[in-house]
């Protein structure tokens, strides 16, 4: 048993990079702010740019608005959907 399957049943599901990136509908999938970029190319097909020091989606999603995003800011490819305490959750556009 892990420290991660002890929290989990403690406080429910936990979702990390291991987890599956899924979606509410085939037109868009709910991404983690914390998937790193390589990940996010990898199961998508989608390479986002990355001109700037960050890694992961969130990185991308702060770069391109300038400051920290709030529920509905969009960007090229992603709308804000949810903002945690500790990340950033978005869901990628169906362009």
């Amino acid at each position: 048993m892990t420290l991660e399957d002890l929290v989990e049943e403690i406080g429910g599901q936990i979702r990390d990079e291991y987890d599956p990136v899924t979606g509410p509908d085939h037109d868009a999938d709910l991404v983690s702010g914390g998937l790193t970029l390589e990940d996010f190319a990898e199961r998508t097909g989608i390479h986002l740019r990355d001109d700037g020091d960050y890694e992961t989606v969130a990185g991308h999603i702060i770069a391109r608005l300038g400051r920290v995003p709030r529920v509905g800011d969009s960007t090229d490819a992603f709308t804000v959907t949810g903002v945690g305490a500790r990340e950033t959750v978005s869901s990628r556009s169906s362009k």
